[in-house]
């Protein structure tokens, strides 16, 4: 006895298709009789299936179960005469194997991921796609003709489709992603093929003597349309499966001592996905407790573990899933998704001298790493991606405060972590801009489905960056507020409107003097005039100025805002300044002389300590410049103290650098 099955406005060639299922499943064993499947097609889901309960179901009751041989596994691809032939070509070309496994980073094109699960995925499409072709002599056919011959996928459609939809979005690189990776596939399934009927023919000529003439009919080829299709049904309907205590997965055996995927399979032999003919039409839904046990008896068994009466639709459970993966893996998208998250990949720039400290650092925290989800429910910065960030963006000696185990190295790192991150989650933001209002309301029913996705998609991804960018901002103005907090006894008392000002100098600080302006735009007008006539005098780039401005500020002694900072900070003779600069010591040194000197004697500073004749020099210059390595950080540019407060700058009016204060 097999399942019952309700069809409501379904094709009879689907009923048929779906009733000729069922037979195949329960005479090759399966335990279907707790279910009734329905079809019952939508506009918008032309092939929309599901189940319900034929009887009542209590907690630890079997709903339905296969034997192993309806299990269509990767074991059961690799075992096949396709499985074993791409098997010996991998192995004969290691490196189309270490290309198939091979996909590129959502951080960084320079820096590629490699999946060890890739190549199992694409041998069981290739076996699914090649079993289609057979068509009735397959044993799988009664499952292949049940499956849809679309699923919705953004992989499906097309391109153009796809770029006004998902535009620059996380599901657009992860489909352009894996669309490579099909084409790549495709090649390595046809190139096996040629390769094997090369090698049979030469065989079959030394049997029959060279002057044999021996007729290829060609065979089959894989086209890329059928491993899309194939994929699509690996993606949108496979499980995972755990081998239970005792139980090991088929054995392939090498015909030829080549064949075989012992020497060629990195990922662990105890897991594989599967394919679950009838139990793969149960639909998603995160309330529903249900369990997929391998252990309660040979092959797969779905277990309840919650109460069903008759006529219940019985839902599967695909686990804590985003939108992201829902729409990109399944199809569809939940409205409102609580599981919700935005996926951030870290990058790590090869070109830095600190890449092989930044990785050892990373490897030796596990916790750690370049790929971290965000959540519409997080109430503050992830501490793991902020750390994993503080050690990308550390200089050398921060570096080595955090590998000696220190959680904090100081206020210039803190800050340049959070306004960093602040940076990414922007530029993030910006691809993911908001929709036309019309934008699913054009196209056929299909299309203005998948814009509706594409919708729910992109707004919930913008919502999360929007609270995370809120997160972030709220995180460095809290570090600002901190470090603004100066004794008053240290200095002249203010308002709180200044306290951030006083945590950050910058050539725009709303805190300097009016004979500090008036300096600045002398030095500044100076240089520029003297770019204007061409002459070898000014190259007042930012840091200059700034570097200029921390001297000018540290002889103002007490009648500077920042005098405690400077109080603080190591002297102009410390040795520690040429520690801190480094290799750049020469470089400073001749940029002083060359481009410094030459303004200063034309506008020298005026009304300071020490006496006006005592003009700036070289060593307080290579001072000036230990601090901007020190304590220079550019962030987001704040203009009041309001902005300040509610964390919404405008963003469009880009950066400004400055010297964060130790003022703790």
């Amino acid at each position: 006895m097999h399942s019952a099955l309700t069809t409501d406005g379904a094709s009879s060639e689907d009923a048929d298709r779906l009733a000729k299922l069922l037979a195949w499943a329960t005479s090759n064993g399966a335990n279907i009789t707790n279910l009734s499947l329905t079809l019952t097609p939508t506009p918008s889901n032309p092939t929309l299936r599901g189940a319900i309960v034929t009887a009542p179901l209590t907690p630890g009751d079997s709903i339905a179960s296969l034997p192993p041989a309806l299990i269509l596994s990767e074991s059961v691809a690799r075992a096949s005469p396709l499985g074993r032939t791409l098997a010996a070509f991998l192995k004969r070309h290691p490196h189309r194997l270490a290309d198939l496994q091979t996909t590129p980073s959502a951080a960084s094109a320079s820096a590629p991921q490699r999946d060890p699960y890739l190549a199992g995925v694409l041998v069981l499409a290739a076996f699914l796609a090649s079993e289609r072709a057979r068509g009735e002599a397959s044993f799988w056919w009664p499952y292949i003709a049940s499956l849809p011959d679309k699923f919705g996928l953004p992989l499906e459609w097309p391109r153009e489709v796809r770029e006004r939809l998902l535009g620059r979005s996380a599901v657009a690189f992860v489909v352009e992603a894996r669309e490579g990776q099909l084409r790549r596939g495709v090649e390595v399934v046809n190139d096996a093929l040629e390769e094997e009927e090369s090698r049979k023919r030469e065989k079959r000529v030394k049997t029959v003597g060279k002057a044999a003439r021996v007729e290829m009919d060609g065979g089959w080829r894989i086209k890329f349309e059928d491993m899309l299709w194939a994929y699509s049904v690996v993606a949108s309907r496979a499980f995972p499966r755990v081998y239970g205590e005792g139980e090991s997965a088929p054995t392939v055996t090498d015909e030829d001592d080549e064949d075989g995927w012992t020497d060629i399979n990195e990922k662990e032999e105890s897991h594989e996905v599967c394919l679950y003919p009838v139990l793969d039409m149960l639909n998603h839904d995160r309330k529903s407790r249900i369990e997929w046990n391998s252990v309660r008896g040979p092959g797969i068994t779905f277990v309840a573990q919650m109460s069903y009466n008759e006529g219940d639709v019985i839902w599967n459970n695909y686990g804590p899933k985003g939108n992201e993966n829902l729409l990109s893996n399944y199809g569809f998208v939940i409205p409102n998704n609580t599981e919700d998250y935005f996926k951030v990949a870290l990058d790590v720039d090869r070109r830095d001298p600190l890449h092989a400290k930044r990785i050892a650092t990373l490897r030796a925290s596990p916790e750690l790493g370049l790929i971290h989800l965000l959540f519409l429910d997080d109430t503050e910065p992830r501490p793991k991606f902020v750390s994993s960030a503080r050690i990308l963006v550390a200089n050398e000696r921060e570096l080595t405060s955090i590998r000696n185990g220190a959680a904090s190295v100081g206020p210039r790192c803190e800050v340049l972590v959070l306004s960093t991150l602040w940076k990414l989650l922007r530029q993030k933001r910006m691809a993911v801009p908001e929709d036309a209002d019309d934008l699913d309301l054009v196209g056929s029913e299909e299309e203005r489905e998948w814009a509706r996705m594409a919708r729910v998609y992109k707004k919930g991804q913008r919502d999360i960056l929007d609270h995370h960018i809120r997160l972030v901002r709220s995180g460095l103005n809290k570090l600002f507020q901190a470090a603004s907090n100066i004794p008053e006894s240290l200095t002249t008392p203010c308002e709180d409107g200044d306290r951030f000002f006083r945590a950050f100098i910058t050539l725009e600080n709303p805190l300097l003097s009016d004979e500090t302006q008036e300096w600045l735009s002398n030095i500044q007008s100076f240089g520029a005039s003297n770019e204007e006539t061409e002459e070898e005098v000014g190259d007042l780039d930012e840091e200059t100025a700034l570097s200029l401005l921390l001297i000018w500020e540290k002889r103002r002694q007490t009648a500077s805002p920042w005098c405690s900072f400077f109080e603080k900070a190591h002297k102009v003779n410390d040795e520690r300044v040429l520690e801190i600069l480094g290799d750049q010591e020469a470089d400073i040194r001749e940029h002083f002389s060359d481009s410094v000197r030459p303004i200063l004697d034309a506008v020298p500073p005026s009304g300071l300590e020490p006496p006006e004749d005592a003009s700036i020099g070289e060593d307080e210059f290579l001072w000036a410049a230990s601090l901007l390595d020190l304590y220079g950080v550019s962030v987001p540019r704040i203009d009041s103290v309001t902005e300040f407060r509610s964390g919404e700058p405008d963003s469009t009016r880009g950066e400004v650098f400055g010297v964060v204060c130790d003022l703790s």
